[in-house]
């Protein structure tokens, strides 16, 4: 109307025009009369807003209040007189009502600014009502601005706890900015925090900064920053480090081992039967990778080394062995008797060949377990 930069809902001009006047500038100009924005009617408008007064699929600026109508005619003064009487008569009983119950009702009054908002792709400006919160940690924006403005969102997953642990998710991401009402040149960018973790090139560097960060929260003085840092605190940062990463990339399994419910099958961890730990953090029981140490390192030192410690007496012929097979357990290892030897150039003998029913087969020594039984 003005051909100013802002919208028309924004503009001063429009705002003091009743809504008659308002319902016929649009008309005239081919406006949608819920977004105010030509192109398109109200009926194919896929802005998801209506009108604050009556929930009607119109603006709010083109709302027009039903005109109160008032009878003059004369009436029957006897049923004027009864309905007093009735109303004089309730509204004594609303007063007795009201001095036995009491209803107590509170106000809360928050900070509000008018806040001129530049989208980033279009650069257009608008003013938007918002709600200062000094202990928010985020920005959030409704799906009623968002689509005013026509923001590029991207789509993300995340979760909002509130005020008495109430939850809201979160779907979309959109970047805007922020500008000043009274000088258009100001231009001062906040830095996050979370940056100068990025600055940490170690994982040493990052455990420290959790322990510093976590005695800051426990209230301890500035002055004891300098105190040597202790096997448990870092133990307890590492921890930390572990469940913020593992919750990152398997929330909802993370969820639902909490809750006692079954994992999903789709999961990636589905197969590897995780669990928790009293530390909250996510672990596989590794049995096989058990069962293979026990079986390599284990059972081998149960007999003697004479390569490691010291010279044993050889094999002979005749003697009852176990030949070791890594793909089976020991309880299913063949037993074979020894029929010849085959020594090296010094004379020590480290192969043998092993009857085993109807086969013979060369094995070293380290792949047979001798048995201690009289053959004669």
């Amino acid at each position: 109307m003005c051909k100013g930069d802002h919208t028309l809902c924004h503009c001063e001009g429009f705002i003091k025009l009743n809504p008659i006047e308002r319902c016929e500038y649009i008309k005239q100009h081919n406006l949608c009369y819920n977004c105010l924005v030509p192109g398109h009617s109200a009926y194919r408008c896929r802005l998801k807003m209506s009108c604050r007064k009556c929930n009607k699929r119109h603006h709010t600026l083109t709302h027009q209040s039903t005109p109160m109508t008032s009878s003059n005619q004369p009436g029957n003064t006897k049923e004027q007189d009864k309905d007093i009487e009735t109303q004089q008569d309730a509204a004594k009983t609303n007063v007795t009502l009201s001095s036995h119950v009491t209803a107590t009702s509170s106000t809360a009054i928050l900070a509000t600014a008018l806040v001129p908002v530049r989208e980033h792709e279009s650069g257009r400006v608008t003013v938007l009502r918002a709600l200062i919160d000094h202990g928010s940690q985020a920005t959030f924006m409704s799906e009623r601005a968002t689509q005013m403005l026509r923001l590029k969102r991207t789509p993300v997953n995340g979760t909002i706890t509130g005020v008495g642990s109430t939850k809201t998710n979160v779907k979309h991401t959109a970047e805007i900015q922020l500008l000043s009402r009274h000088d258009a040149s100001f231009n001062f960018t906040v830095k996050t925090i979370t940056t100068r973790f990025e600055n940490c090139d170690t994982l040493q560097e990052l455990l420290k900064a959790i322990v510093y960060c976590k005695r800051f929260l426990k209230g301890r003085k500035m002055e004891n920053k300098d105190l040597p840092l202790n096997t448990e605190e870092l133990d307890d940062a590492m921890k930390t480090c572990l469940r913020m990463t593992q919750k990152d990339s398997f929330e909802e399994e993370i969820e639902n081992l909490k809750t006692k419910r079954p994992i999903k099958k789709q999961s990636k961890l589905n197969n590897l039967k995780p669990y928790l730990d009293d530390d909250g953090i996510l672990r596989q029981k590794l049995m096989t990778d058990f069962w293979h140490r026990w079986q390599q390192e284990y059972l081998s030192r149960m007999q003697q080394r004479s390569k490691w410690h010291h010279k044993v007496k050889q094999f002979e012929i005749g003697h009852i062995v176990l030949i070791k097979a890594d793909n089976l357990p020991p309880a299913k290892w063949m037993m074979g008797r020894f029929v010849d030897k085959h020594p090296g150039t010094d004379g020590v003998t480290r192969v043998y060949s092993v009857k085993s029913g109807d086969s013979v087969v060369q094995r070293p020594f380290n792949k047979l377990c001798y048995l201690p039984i009289d053959t004669e």
